[in-house]
């Protein structure tokens, strides 16, 4: 278990299934606020903006 969540394999909906299942009945051992924490800098404008720049980047440098 991690501690933001779980993965399950792409595409399996037996295992998202059971992600599920263990998820809530593990609600508790979950930190929301390091969820939060995570949530914000993944998906923040600023972290978003990097990764848009990054990928930018390395498209012109493969076409120098």
């Amino acid at each position: 278990m991690q501690q933001t969540g779980i993965l399950v394999e792409p595409a399996n909906s037996e295992a998202l299934k059971d992600g599920i299942d263990f998820m809530l009945d593990n609600y508790f051992s979950y930190s929301t606020s390091e969820i939060r924490q995570y949530v914000f800098k993944t998906y923040s404008f600023e972290s978003i903006g990097q990764k848009i720049n990054k990928v930018y980047d390395e498209i012109l440098a493969k076409n120098k």
